[in-house]
């Protein structure tokens, strides 16, 4: 009997938390005006890309930095720069998602998943269809937006590096390759 208890906790309890981060979702969804911006798209993109990997970026290095990858893992892609005492100092995290709406989904689903109660800031600056920016001004700054299908999230955690100037980076790459895409 103790058993088929434990089994009920744990179903429930595992229920209960997957209820909770969709709440969190609409919850951020709301927060975001996701209804004013989801799905909607600067540029008419006729299919989506099947698949796309980080361009080389153009980043500040002194020889002192550490690059690594981690390809497909989790149905997300990642590079992290480390300084040589295993500092984060740069990591960028790109989704490949079946559709727009799915990117833009995947944002509002990464709010839900944040701590941090700071809201992003949504920015129409010419990077991606949709953009949100968050920064501290002088240390650390963080991008996180989608183009077409495409879910990109950088944060930077040195003045040295912007994660805007990454995101113009690797939103010039998605947008060359979708455009190419519909010829």
């Amino acid at each position: 009997m103790k058993k088929g208890i434990l089994i009920y906790v744990v179903v429930n309890l595992a229920i209960t938390a997957v209820a909770k981060i969709h709440s969190w979702a609409e919850y951020r969804a709301r927060e975001y005006n996701f209804s004013e911006w989801g799905g909607k798209v600067k540029n008419g993109y006729k299919v989506s890309l099947m698949s796309w990997q980080l361009p080389t970026l153009q980043l500040p290095t002194n020889g002192m930095m550490i690059v690594k990858e981690m390809l497909n893992q989790n149905d997300f892609s990642a590079l992290f720069l480390f300084t040589p005492n295993q500092d984060t100092i740069l990591q960028i995290r790109f989704s490949l998602c079946k559709d727009i709406i799915s990117a833009h989904e995947a944002i509002i689903n990464q709010f839900a998943l944040m701590s941090s109660p700071k809201l992003y800031v949504r920015e129409d600056i010419g990077i991606g269809d949709q953009g949100f920016s968050n920064s501290n001004g002088n240390n650390w700054s963080s991008y996180i937006f989608a183009r077409n299908n495409i879910k990109v999230s950088i944060n930077s955690n040195t003045n040295r590096i912007s994660a805007k100037d990454i995101a113009r980076q690797i939103d010039a790459d998605i947008l060359k390759k979708s455009l190419s895409r519909e010829e």
